[in-house]
């Protein structure tokens, strides 16, 4: 079986990182961690397709054309989803989807122009 049929099905296991030992000039040795290039290239596989479900904040940032604090309170209010990747927060593309169609929920599309249209007051 290839490497991608085994990740698809969710089958794929990494193999252990082999450890070799480089020596100091103080005679002490210092551990080496060698992993088996069949696992970078699953890690990096699984990073890219993450990457296209996900936005960093400077992209959501420069998407809304807004600071990146402006995201994080978004965030945090629960407009917008995110989760913790590699260390960074990244944004789930559904969830800025659903934000902008609620946003322009009151508007309406006029020779390619959005406008507000209010509600008639009787």
């Amino acid at each position: 079986m290839d490497l991608s049929d085994r990740l698809q099905r969710g089958a794929y296991r990494a193999k252990p990182v082999k450890r070799s030992y480089i020596p100091k000039p103080d005679g002490r040795q210092r551990p080496l961690g060698v992993t088996v290039l069949e696992d970078k290239i699953a890690r990096r596989s699984t990073l890219e397709m993450l990457e296209k479900k996900y936005f960093g904040l400077s992209e959501i940032a420069a998407i809304f054309k807004c600071s990146k604090k402006t995201v994080y309170r978004l965030i945090s209010e629960g407009e917008l989803e995110a989760l913790h990747v590699r260390g960074s927060l990244r944004v789930i593309l559904t969830s800025v989807d659903y934000y902008i169609n609620n946003q322009i929920k009151g508007y309406q599309k006029k020779n390619g122009v959005y406008k507000y249209v209010y509600a008639a007051s009787n």
